[in-house]
């Protein structure tokens, strides 16, 4: 692993937060939910699954490379230089308790074509457990770790996202074929911007835990948080009160979102099956939507 293999997981999280967290103006004040906002909001919830699935695989191969005891200053693929400090990973590897931060000064790299993705800022990464080996059959175990970050920008084809915040992340295995990760944290934000339009997003009090089967490829998730979003111009928290469940890279066939904003009124997400989902609309919090709307997940997903 280095940092030729980084940019993937960089772009995915960046576009990810772009979808999460919408454009436009706003203020931090709770959402007023509406059969106009709905179907918006009810996407950009559900968005927040990819928004994190994303930035833990960034993280996941930023620690991959700074959790090397061996790789204590990076020289990035086509200009500027990684920086690891205060590392104390020991040479036989890494262990519970290690904790690596790493600053970008310009790192450069090459994401496809000559266009140049351009990190600036702080990273830092702890590990938290490390029992095993989750990827070995005969041993199992569990790997945490957290993941901080400090004004953390990506700059790409005249657009600069900025992220703070961070997330804790762990996966773990029994038998190497079901796995479980789990993402939590207190606050995760970012800001972007470009010659055309800003935007502003976050994640609070977020808690989302996925488990897979490799030889069926059946998951099931869950995610819990409140969002903000300067499209929407204000947060909502959301639960799911019945997991997601689905096959492989299909949308989910089953499962339930509840997102909740002023004076508790509520969007429920229904998946019908991996094409068609159903959006209930109670803006009056009475208990009973007054608006259905039929859509598909593609719609959605255009939607974010």
């Amino acid at each position: 692993m280095n940092l030729r293999t980084l940019p993937r997981a960089v772009t995915a999280a960046a576009l990810l937060l772009a979808v999460g967290c919408g454009g436009g103006g706003g203020g931090p004040s709770e959402l007023t939910i509406s059969a106009q906002n709905a179907e918006a909001l009810a996407a950009q919830a559900f968005g927040a699954t990819d928004t994190l699935e994303g930035t833990t695989e960034m993280v996941d191969m930023f620690s991959t490379n700074f959790f090397d005891p061996a790789a204590q200053t990076v020289m990035c693929p086509d200009g500027g230089t990684a920086y690891t400090m205060n590392s104390d990973v020991a040479p036989a590897g890494l262990s519970t308790g290690d904790s690596v931060e790493a600053t970008f000064n310009g790192c450069k790299i090459d994401v496809g074509g000559g266009t140049l993705l351009t990190l600036n800022g702080k990273l830092g990464l702890a590990a938290t457990e490390v029992t095993g080996d989750p990827l070995d059959p005969a041993a199992g175990g569990t790997v945490a770790f957290t993941g901080s970050f400090g004004g953390l920008s990506m700059s790409v084809l005249g657009a600069t996202m900025t992220i703070n915040g961070g997330i804790t992340v762990s996966l773990s295995s029994e038998d190497a074929d079901t796995f479980t990760s789990a993402i939590s944290g207190t606050y995760f934000g970012a800001y972007a911007s470009s010659n055309l339009e800003s935007f502003s997003g976050s994640l609070e009090d977020f808690s989302f835990q996925r488990t897979w089967t490799e030889s069926t490829g059946a998951y099931s998730f869950e995610i819990d948080a409140t969002i903000y979003s300067s499209q929407l111009g204000g947060f909502a928290t959301f639960a799911t009160t019945l997991p997601f469940t689905g096959t492989g890279l299909e949308h989910p066939s089953a499962g339930t979102l509840v997102i909740t904003g002023a004076m508790g009124a509520t969007v429920t997400l229904n998946v019908i099956d991996s094409l068609n989902v159903e959006i209930l609309v109670d803006a009056d919090a009475s208990g009973t939507p007054e608006t259905t709307i039929n859509t598909t997940w593609d719609a959605l997903d255009n939607n974010a």
